[in-house]
């Protein structure tokens, strides 16, 4: 048997009554669930009592988005969100992710079927990951109108931990910037809608989930959907395509290799925090193309997996804090919209 992963669950009255989440993750054996309390009470002292390495939190309501809030900023250690799919509930779980939550899932149905699995699997995962204090901070300012449609140079991001925040500041960065921009965050198929709609709100750009045959346009980003590759083509449309079938779907080293394809020295690769490797190959392919090339710094990534491995092998130009990316993307578009 695996080692056991010592794990606090925090959720709701409502799910406490349901009363399988604590089946779920304890079904295999090697999975402990030290405590289990109510989202409303004194969590940072059963966190203290019970030091466990893992936390779920239920993020059903808005009280479970402020247990996450509280552990990030006073007591961080990996913790993945745990909700309902859809409507309000999904957004949450967004928000949760932006708080500094490692991951987010929907809460698995009763009985020991795929979703608890799936949740075993993820709390194994966020074992041992590095996290960092979490400060909430929301830049203002005038949004400007996005220029109009024009060909213009393309910009690829790709993020998987810790990412929904980070592309978030990335995106704010580049309100007046002659770009269209294709994402690519690794997250739970039924968390996408949720986080484009709150994507598009933090950006103040037009922020949508992209289709097939959707055309990239300055000023606009087009996101991925859930369980498919995001494929530029040399037709400069988006295609999706759910093969080959890689850990991640959609991949960043899809869409990477893709834009060196199509787009060359005109476009820009960014790849941003997350777990892994994804997204090095496909960068060092940007590289070579001629595209300008930048991973995100140790200091600033909620998890340094995806651009250590993207330095070590050579595919970043560049190596940049959280805040300085944006800028880095500006100039490099102004160059090639020449």
């Amino acid at each position: 048997m695996r080692p056991q992963v010592r794990v606090l669950v925090v959720q709701s009255a409502a799910t406490a009554r349901e009363g399988h989440l604590v089946p779920s993750i304890e079904a295999e054996g090697d999975l402990e669930v030290v405590a289990a309390v109510d989202s409303a009470g004194d969590v940072a002292a059963v966190l203290r009592r019970t030091a466990p390495e893992v936390v779920a939190v239920d993020v059903s309501d808005t009280a479970g988005l402020r247990v996450v809030e509280q552990i990030m900023g006073f007591d961080p250690r990996p913790v993945l969100a745990v909700g309902a799919a859809d409507g309000d509930a999904s957004a949450t779980a967004v928000r949760a992710l932006v708080a500094g939550a490692a991951d987010a899932l929907p809460r698995p149905e009763a009985g020991d079927g795929p979703g608890a699995a799936l949740l075993r699997r993820r709390l194994r995962a966020l074992r041992g990951v590095h996290v960092v204090r979490h400060q909430r901070a929301r830049l203002h300012g005038n949004r400007q109108r996005p220029p109009g449609p024009r060909a213009v140079p393309i910009v690829a991001v790709a993020a998987s931990t810790g990412g929904p925040g980070a592309v978030a500041t990335v995106l704010r960065g580049l309100r007046t910037v002659a770009a269209a921009v294709l994402v690519v965050q690794h997250l739970h198929p039924d968390f996408v809608g949720g986080f484009v709609a709150w994507l598009g709100q933090e950006s103040g750009l037009p922020v949508e989930i992209a289709g097939e045959g959707s055309r990239p346009r300055a000023g606009g980003v087009l996101v991925a959907p859930g369980e498919v590759h995001l494929v530029l083509g040399t037709d400069r449309l988006v295609h999706l395509d759910p093969r080959p079938h890689t850990l991640h779907r959609p991949s960043a080293d899809v869409l990477f290799a893709s834009v060196a394809a199509a787009a060359g020295s005109r476009a820009v690769g960014v790849l941003l925090t997350g777990m892994g490797s994804d997204g090095a190959a496909g960068l060092l392919q940007m590289r070579q193309g001629g595209a300008v090339t930048i991973a995100q710094d140790e200091a600033t990534s909620a998890v340094f997996g995806m651009p250590a491995v993207a330095i070590a092998r050579g595919a970043a130009e560049h190596v940049l804090g959280l805040g300085d990316i944006a800028p880095m993307v500006a100039g490099a578009v102004a160059r090639r919209s020449r």
